[in-house]
């Protein structure tokens, strides 16, 4: 019979997927926010640089 390192330490089977699952979301989580931080992150640069431009323009009118 063979043994998995979950059995080994006397875990149920389904208990040692359940926890990979639980981990996996954990870091799909994760990474989903990071995407949305570096999607702000760009749009706020984008925002700053469009002020920039503004600011140069209204300057030069002067």
């Amino acid at each position: 019979m063979e043994r998995t390192a979950g059995t080994a330490m006397g875990l149920d089977p389904s208990q040692v997927v359940c926890s990979r699952l639980t981990l996996c979301f954990a870091r799909l989580c994760a990474h989903e926010e990071h995407t949305m931080l570096d999607i702000l992150m760009l749009a706020l640069a984008a925002g700053f640089f469009a002020l920039a431009i503004g600011y140069t323009y209204a300057c030069e009118r002067l």
